[in-house]
C-alpha cells in the first residue's frame, strides 16, 4: 500500500514594488522551463512533478506542489533543493519506500527589483542529479521576452523549453497553456490536466489530472461533490440539485430530483425573526418527513437505512419570510460516493488522494491530434488540444 507523505514548506523573501502605469499593484508571470529526465525504457521510474498551484501576485505567495513517487523496487533517498538566482533556499532529505509518494507544498514570495528571476526545483537520487524543473518569474513589462540560456550549465540532464504560450479556448470552459511538449488545461472548475505529448502520443502516466477542493465543496471530473468528513476526500456526497433564491408558496410544492418534493404547508409568522415553518418531505408522492423549523434556521432531512447509518438528502437555508412565501436555497445530495487510490475511471487510475486533492495517471496511451476534440472519461472531460 502507498504511504502518502504530506507537508507544507514556506520559504518567504522581501518583496520590492515594481511601478506599473495604471496599476495599483505589482502582478507576475510564472513560466515553466520544463526539465525533462534522461532514462532508459528498461529502468525503474522514479517520478518528479512541480506546478505552481496559485496565480503570483503581488505580496503573495506563489504555492508550488512537489509530488516524488518511488517506483525503483527498492528504498531511494532523495535530496530536494530549492534554488532562486542560483541561491539555495531550501535543502531537505525524503526517504521513500518502494511505491511511496512524497506529496508537499513549497510557498515562494521572490524579490523582482526589474528584469526576471529563476526558481529551480532539482531533485537528487543519491548524489546524483535525477531531475530539474526549472520556472522563470517576470513582470508583465518583461513578458514576451525569451529567457537566456547558458549552455556550459553543469546541470547536463536539464532541459529548457520557451516561454509558455497562453490561449483562452473560445466557448470552452477551460485555457490552455502550451509549455514546449506539455499542455496544461486549466479548467474553470478548479481541475487541471497536464499532457505530455511524444511524437503525437501520450505515454501512459504522462497525463496527469488533478482537482482541490475548496472548503468542503470539490468538483472531480466535472460534478460537484461535498465532503461527508471534513479532512477526508475518500467518502463524498454528489451534489445532483443545486437552486438558489427559491419562492414557494403556502401549499406550494417543489419538485425534486429522485422522486422528491418539498411543500410548504404553513408560516405562522406573529413572531418576527422567529417564525415557524411547517414543511413536508415527500417521496413518490408519499409523506417521508414533516418538519416544523424556526426562522432562518437550516432545515435538513437525512434517510434512515437503519438503527446505524443513514444518508443526507436535503439541505434547505430559507433567506427570507413572509406571511404567504418563503426564498431559499436548496442542495440535493445523491448517493454516497467512495474514492480510492486505485479507482479506475476509463482512462485514468486515482494515483493519490490527500485532504484536499485528487491525483489521477493515464493507465494507456492517448493519441493526440492536433486542432482536434479529444474525449476522456466518457465524454466528462472534452478538450480540443
Amino acid at each position: 500500500m502507498m504511504n502518502i507523505k504530506t507537508s507544507h514548506i514556506a520559504i518567504f523573501f522581501f518583496f520590492i514594488f515594481l511601478p506599473i502605469a495604471g496599476a495599483t499593484g505589482t502582478y507576475f508571470v510564472i513560466t515553466k522551463l520544463a526539465g525533462e529526465e534522461t532514462r532508459l525504457p528498461s529502468e525503474p521510474l522514479t517520478h518528479f512533478y512541480v506546478k505552481n498551484e496559485t496565480d503570483m501576485i503581488a505580496q503573495k505567495p506563489v504555492v508550488y506542489r512537489v509530488v516524488v513517487e518511488n517506483r525503483e523496487d527498492k528504498k531511494v533517498e532523495y535530496g530536494l533543493q530549492v534554488s532562486l538566482d542560483g541561491k539555495e533556499i531550501h535543502n531537505q532529505k525524503i526517504i521513500l519506500e518502494k511505491n511511496d509518494i512524497s506529496n508537499e507544498t513549497v510557498s515562494v514570495i521572490p524579490n523582482l527589483t526589474g528584469g526576471h528571476q529563476k526558481l529551480e526545483f532539482l531533485l537528487f537520487r543519491g548524489m546524483e542529479l535525477y531531475r530539474t524543473y526549472v520556472f522563470q518569474l517576470i513582470s508583465p513589462i518583461e513578458y514576451g521576452s525569451v529567457p537566456s540560456t547558458n549552455p556550459s550549465s553543469p546541470l547536463k540532464n536539464k532541459a529548457e523549453y520557451p516561454l509558455v504560450e497562453k490561449e483562452d479556448a473560445q466557448n470552452s470552459n477551460y485555457t490552455v497553456e502550451n509549455n514546449g511538449s506539455t499542455i496544461i488545461y486549466k479548467f474553470d472548475s478548479g481541475e487541471r490536466l497536464e499532457m505530455a505529448v511524444t511524437n503525437g502520443i501520450v505515454n501512459i502516466g504522462d497525463a496527469v489530472y488533478s482537482t482541490v477542493s475548496d472548503g468542503d465543496n470539490i468538483m472531480f471530473i466535472q460534478e460537484m461533490y461535498v465532503k461527508i468528513l471534513p479532512n477526508s476526500l475518500i467518502n463524498l456526497y454528489p451534489v445532483i440539485l443545486e437552486i438558489h433564491d427559491n419562492k414557494l408558496s403556502i401549499n406550494e410544492t417543489l419538485n425534486l430530483k429522485n422522486g422528491y418534493s418539498l411543500t410548504l404547508r404553513e408560516i405562522n409568522s406573529q413572531n418576527i425573526n422567529s417564525e415557524i415553518l411547517k414543511i413536508d418531505i415527500s417521496k413518490n408522492n408519499m409523506i417521508v418527513r414533516e418538519i416544523i423549523s424556526h426562522g432562518n434556521s437550516p432545515i435538513e432531512y437525512w434517510y434512515q437505512i437503519d438503527d446505524s447509518k443513514k444518508d443526507r438528502i436535503l439541505r434547505i437555508i430559507p433567506t427570507s419570510i413572509s406571511e404567504t412565501d418563503i426564498m431559499f436555497d436548496i442542495t440535493q445530495y445523491g448517493s454516497k460516493k467512495r474514492v480510492l487510490i486505485g479507482d479506475n475511471y476509463e482512462e485514468f487510475k486515482i494515483v493519490n488522494i490527500t485532504q484536499d486533492s485528487i491525483i489521477m495517471k493515464n493507465t494507456r496511451p492517448l493519441s493526440i491530434s492536433t486542432r482536434k476534440d479529444l474525449s476522456l472519461i466518457k465524454g466528462k472531460i472534452k478538450i480540443k488540444v
